[in-house]
């Protein structure tokens, strides 16, 4: 019997996107005899995953993104895909909710039964201009798909509103907790790899973009370095600001406390170098990236925009973006002095974010609809 063909639907198979890795770790457990994925993308930056995705039996289809000059070509584009490949699924999975619109009524005609939405996300975008017009846009969702699905109930919230969360079924951003778990075998060969040995090492692991807010943590490493001289800073991750952000750590005189490590395939070697993780984000879903760190049992310093549903260990921290500075450097030296057990995977797991588990409902879910 063949296998239950699902269509996912991402902005691109890049590994620098937290969608597309959430997605990959679901494909790379789930049970490809029972349910097999196929990816439709929008944005050709590097695509890291198409040949692992095809070597594990899965297609990849490219569409070029829809921008507000090519709306006929994008839906003829998406017309032309769906008359040719939407008998193959019963399934389709929308994790680019902004291309809802146009996509979702052409996958019904084609006789696509289950259409189900994801938020990743809990603000529109960045800039106030196209949050309104993002805004404007997921306006028809929720009439065109038949399932609802969130990364938390923030992000449920945002795209659905709060009279709609009954319907909304919460998919935790599951991670491999055995993978991540904390190894000091592992630990001392990546540091000495690094030249970390003697140092603090804070980690930050997200794309380069004004929601990441790297620039804060630019400015907080000029600062802490006055109390902390042996602190490192590692970026991992890439991005359209990423030479600007460069730039200024030159400019500023941090190049020796700062490495750009790049997208990395090992993010689970690299946390366990890290001594501290921090996420300064505008906005976010639930972050697989603070999952990940969670799981390598760092202490977390995160932004108080982030949902405290990523509060899975106790180790995790929230402050305010707008504290001075020196609230910040207190909380990290205050962890940095401070000695926590990195052995979480049961607390992981308990919470429901080991990805197995998660596994387990997606496959129930997309073999009974």
């Amino acid at each position: 019997m063949s296998p239950i063909r699902v269509l996912q639907i991402l902005p691109s198979l890049n590994r620098g996107s937290g969608v597309t890795n959430f997605v990959m770790n679901i494909y790379k457990y789930i049970d490809r005899s029972k349910v097999q994925f196929d990816f439709l993308y929008f944005n050709k930056m590097p695509n890291e995953y198409k040949n692992e995705i095809e070597c594990l039996g899965g297609r990849t289809y490219y569409i070029p993104m829809l921008t507000m000059y090519n709306f006929a070509s994008f839906y003829q584009y998406i017309k032309t895909f769906f008359q040719a490949h939407g008998g193959q699924y019963k399934t389709l999975h929308l994790h680019e909710v902004l291309i809802g619109f146009i996509l979702l009524p052409l996958a019904k005609h084609a006789g696509i039964t289950t259409r189900i939405i994801h938020s990743h996300n809990s603000v529109a975008s960045e800039k106030k201009i196209n949050a309104i017009r993002n805004s404007f846009l997921c306006l028809p969702l929720k009439r065109q798909a038949t399932h609802y699905f969130a990364c938390s109930r923030k992000a449920g919230v945002f795209l659905y509103g709060e009279k709609w969360m009954h319907r909304v079924t919460v998919i935790n951003n599951g991670v491999d907790c055995i993978k991540y778990s904390y190894s000091p075998i592992i630990r001392e060969p990546v540091r000495k790899e690094l030249g970390l040995e003697n140092n603090l090492v804070i980690g930050h692991i997200g794309r380069f973009c004004i929601q990441k807010n790297q620039f804060f943590l630019i400015y907080l490493l000029s600062e802490i370095r006055k109390r902390i001289p042996n602190i490192c800073l590692l970026f991992i991750g890439d991005g359209p600001m990423r030479i600007e952000i460069e730039n200024t750590v030159q400019q500023m005189g941090l190049t020796e406390n700062v490495q750009f490590l790049g997208t990395r395939s090992d993010i689970d070697r690299i946390l366990q170098a890290i001594d501290i993780f921090i996420l300064p984000s505008l906005f976010e879903g639930l972050p697989i990236v603070g999952v990940e760190a969670q799981a390598a049992g760092l202490p977390c310093i995160v932004s108080d925009t982030i949902t405290e549903e990523l509060k899975i260990i106790d180790n995790m921290f929230f402050v305010n973006l707008s504290d001075n500075l020196n609230v910040w450097i207190d909380k990290i030296i205050d962890v940095s002095n401070s000695c926590y057990s990195r052995d979480t995977s049961l607390c992981i797991k308990e919470a429901g974010f080991d990805i197995r588990d998660q596994v387990r409902l997606l496959e129930s879910f997309y073999i009974q609809n």
